[in-house]
C-alpha cells in the first residue's frame, strides 16, 4: 500500500494533455482577448477530447473486448464520455451566444459553469489515465458502510451531470451547478426539497433522469445493481452482499437475495398499480397535461418517499380529490413500512390462505405496525385540532379530514403537501418535525431515525420508569445491544439537526421555526417545505444537501464510514458507578 502511495506522489501526467488543459484554463478565464480566446479555447478542448476517445478506442480494441474494458477502465470511459458531453454543451452555449448577441449576458454564467465542470472532468481524465485508481480503490478493502455512502455520493455526481446538460434543461440560464447539484442530491436521497419548479425548468428528458434518480435512491444504490446482477442470473459478491446486509439491516447474508427479489416485486407492483389508478383518475382532470407521464412519476416519487411532483403547486390542486389522496397515501404507507415488513405481512397472508398455521408477525413487524397507526393517528388528530381555524377553516369538514390524514402521511418522510406549508402555524409546524424526525421503518425508502428506533426508545424509558432490569415489550425481551443502537441513533440524529439548524440560524436570516423545519425535514428526507429553500444562499444549500445525504445513508452508517477500522480493546478497565440525572 505504501508503495502505491509512493507511486502517487512521484506521479507526473504526460505533458502534452495536461499543457493543454492549462492552456484552456488560461484563454478561458484569464485571457484579455476573450473573444478571439474563445474559439480557441474551444478547438483545444475538442483536440483533448478526441485524444480521450481516441486512447479509450484503442484500449477496447487491444484488449479482451468491450465488456473487459468497461470492467477494468470504468472510470476512464466514463470521465470521458463526461469530458465529450461537457464539450458539446459548451460548443452549443457558445454557438447560441455567438448567433445572437442579445442573449450572452444570460448565457454568460452557463458558458463560465460548462467550462469549469469540463476542466473538472478532464484533469480527473488525465489523473486516472496515469494512476492505477482502480487497483488503489481494490487495495483500500472499503467497509459496507463506505461502499454505501460512496454509491450515493457516485450517483449524486452523476445526477448532478445529467440534469445541468442542455438537452435536459427548458432554460439554460435557470439553472446553476449549485442548483442541479441540490436536486440530484434530494432526489438521490428521496427527499423532494427543491429550489425550483421542476415541470417548468426541466425538459420531459430531464424529469426522466429525475424519474431514474428517485427510483435508485428509494431502491438504494446497492440494491439496484445488486437486482441488475440478480436478474443477469449471476451472483452476488461477497463485499456487496455485506454492503447490502449492513445497508438492509439484516442478520445474515443468506438473506440479501430474498430480501432483493422481495424489493424488486413490491417495487414494481406497488408502483404499477399505483400509477395505474392515478392514470385513470387524471385521465380527465382538464388541469393535468400527459396524465400517463405524471400518473407514473407520482407513483414512483410517493412510493419511494420521493415527495417530488411535475405540478407547480405540489398536490394543492387534487386537495378534494378523494382517489388521488387515497392513492398517494396508500402508496406513501407501503413504501414507508419497509421491505422486512411486506415480506412478513405476504408470508403470514399466504400461510392463511393456504390454511397453514406457522409463526405469525415478527416482532419487528408489529412493533413498525403498531408505531406507524399510532404516528399516523395521533398526527391526524393534531394537524385537525391545531389548523381547524387555520389553514383548514375554508374547506368543508369532510375535506378537512381527508386533508389531516393526508399531511399526517406525508409527513412520514414523503414530501407531498395539499396546502401550503408556509401558512402553518408555528405549533403544527413542531408537531410535523417530530413525525418527520421519526420517518418511517427500517428497509423502507422512508428517512428519519425509524418508527422501531422511537418505539425501542419509549419502551427503554417506560421500563426505567418502572423500575424494571429488563426491556420487554409485546411479550418479548429486546437485546442490550440494540437498545443502546437506537438510544445512539436518537442522540446523534438530534445532535446532527441541532448543529444544522445552528448553522443555518447564523447563515441565514429567516424566522427561526421554519429554518428549524427546513432542516429537520432534510434530514429526515421528507421534502416539506416553509418556501425557505428556494431562498437559502449557497452555504444554506450545502447545509441542507449534508442533511439530505446523512438522512438517506443513516447517521450510524456514515459515522461507521468515516471513523477508523474498529480494532479490539487490548484493556479492559474496572467499572465505577456515576450519578445520573
Amino acid at each position: 500500500m505504501k508503495a502505491q502511495w509512493g507511486r502517487f506522489w512521484s506521479w507526473r501526467p504526460h505533458w502534452r494533455p495536461a499543457g493543454v488543459l492549462a492552456a484552456i484554463a488560461v484563454l478561458e478565464y484569464l485571457s484579455p482577448w476573450q473573444d478571439a480566446a474563445r474559439p480557441l479555447a474551444v478547438l483545444l478542448a475538442a483536440i483533448l477530447t478526441g485524444s480521450f476517445l481516441w486512447e479509450s478506442a484503442r484500449q477496447i480494441r487491444r484488449g479482451a473486448g468491450l465488456r473487459a474494458v468497461l470492467r477494468t477502465r470504468f472510470l476512464e470511459l466514463a470521465l470521458t464520455a463526461a469530458a465529450l458531453a461537457l464539450l458539446l454543451s459548451k460548443f452549443h452555449v457558445w454557438s447560441l451566444s455567438y448567433s445572437e448577441p442579445t442573449s450572452l449576458p444570460a448565457l454568460e454564467p452557463v458558458y463560465r459553469q460548462y467550462t469549469a465542470m469540463f476542466i473538472v472532468m478532464a484533469g480527473l481524465r488525465l489523473l486516472v489515465g496515469e494512476f492505477p485508481v482502480r487497483r488503489i480503490l481494490h487495495r483500500l478493502e472499503l467497509r459496507p458502510a463506505q461502499t454505501v455512502a460512496m454509491g450515493f455520493a457516485v450517483t449524486i455526481l452523476v445526477g448532478t451531470l445529467l440534469l445541468s446538460l442542455p438537452p435536459a434543461v427548458s432554460r439554460l440560464e435557470a439553472v446553476s451547478i449549485l442548483d442541479a447539484l441540490f436536486t440530484a442530491t434530494s432526489a438521490a436521497t428521496v427527499t423532494g426539497l427543491g429550489v425550483y419548479d421542476i415541470g417548468a425548468v426541466h425538459s420531459p428528458l430531464g424529469q426522466v433522469v429525475l424519474l431514474l434518480l428517485i427510483q435508485l435512491g428509494g431502491l438504494g444504490t446497492m440494491a439496484a445493481s445488486a437486482s441488475l446482477v440478480i436478474l443477469a442470473g449471476r451472483r452476488l459478491r461477497l463485499q456487496r452482499a455485506a454492503a447490502l446486509q449492513e445497508s438492509m439491516d439484516l442478520t445474515t447474508l443468506g438473506h440479501v437475495r430474498t430480501q432483493i427479489w422481495t424489493i424488486l416485486v413490491v417495487t414494481l407492483v406497488a408502483e404499477g398499480v399505483g400509477g395505474l389508478l392515478l392514470y385513470l383518475a387524471w385521465r380527465p382532470h382538464p388541469g393535468v397535461v400527459h396524465p400517463g407521464f405524471a400518473a407514473i412519476f407520482h407513483a414512483v416519487s410517493a412510493f419511494c418517499n420521493a415527495g417530488f411532483s411535475t405540478f407547480s403547486a405540489n398536490l394543492v390542486p387534487l386537495r378534494n380529490d378523494v382517489a388521488t389522496n387515497l392513492v398517494i397515501a396508500a402508496l406513501i404507507v407501503s413504501g414507508g413500512l419497509g421491505f422486512p415488513v411486506l415480506h412478513c405481512l405476504g408470508q403470514v397472508a399466504r400461510r392463511r390462505l393456504r390454511g397453514e398455521h406457522g409463526p405469525g408477525l415478527t416482532l419487528h413487524a408489529r412493533l413498525a405496525l403498531l408505531t406507524t397507526g399510532v404516528l399516523l393517528a395521533a398526527g391526524t388528530l393534531a394537524f385537525y385540532v391545531l389548523e381547524c381555524h387555520g389553514v383548514l377553516a375554508a374547506l368543508p369538514w369532510g375535506e378537512q379530514i381527508l386533508t389531516s390524514g393526508f399531511q399526517s402521511v406525508t409527513a412520514r418522510t414523503a414530501g407531498f403537501s395539499t396546502v401550503d406549508i408556509s401558512l402553518l402555524k408555528p405549533a403544527t409546524l413542531c408537531v410535523l418535525m417530530g413525525l418527520m424526525f421519526v420517518g418511517g421503518c427500517p428497509g423502507s425508502t422512508a428517512g428519519g431515525i425509524k418508527t422501531t428506533t422511537a418505539a425501542v426508545v419509549w419502551i427503554t424509558v417506560r421500563t426505567i420508569l418502572r423500575g424494571r432490569e429488563r426491556t420487554e415489550t409485546l411479550g418479548r425481551t429486546l437485546l442490550p445491544e440494540q437498545v443502546a443502537k437506537a438510544l445512539a441513533l436518537v442522540g446523534v440524529g438530534g445532535a446532527t439537526v441541532s448543529v444544522a439548524i445552528l448553522a443555518l440560524l447564523v447563515s441565514q436570516p429567516a424566522e427561526p421555526v421554519r429554518l428549524a423545519f427546513e432542516a429537520v425535514s432534510a434530514f429526515g428526507t421528507v421534502g416539506l417545505s416553509a418556501n425557505l429553500t428556494p431562498q437559502l444562499d449557497p452555504w444554506g444549500k450545502f447545509v441542507i444537501m449534508g442533511l439530505m445525504f446523512i438522512g438517506r445513508t443513516g447517521p450510524l452508517t456514515l459515522g461507521f464510514a468515516i471513523v477508523a477500522r474498529q480494532r479490539p480493546a487490548r484493556i479492559t478497565y474496572p467499572a465505577e458507578k456515576i450519578m445520573i440525572g
